[in-house]
């Protein structure tokens, strides 16, 4: 049976609606773990574009597939080069 667009992008908003507050929970254990040293930090957008970038690999821990089929890294490649570059030449 197959799926739509709106079944997939209501799926999307769901998850990315689940997966803040955890983000955010972490963001705070984060601040408040000493790990960072704030007053030696310039303020730039270089920590919280390294803190996005660790909490995406959270993203991938909670929510890959633990258990991959074949084929599974090429099927995220290639949802990753349509969403990077904005187009794919092959079905997913």
């Amino acid at each position: 049976m197959g799926t739509t667009k709106e079944n997939i992008r209501v799926k999307v908003y769901t998850l990315l609606d689940d997966i803040r507050p955890h983000l955010e929970q972490k963001l705070e254990k984060l601040l408040d773990s000493g790990l960072i040293d704030f007053e030696k930090e310039e303020n730039t957008w270089a920590l919280p574009k390294d803190i996005i970038v660790a909490m995406a690999k959270e993203v991938t821990y909670q929510y890959s597939n633990p258990s991959p089929k074949r084929g599974y890294k090429k099927r995220l490649d290639k949802i990753f080069r349509a969403i990077r570059l904005g187009y794919s030449y092959e079905n997913i």
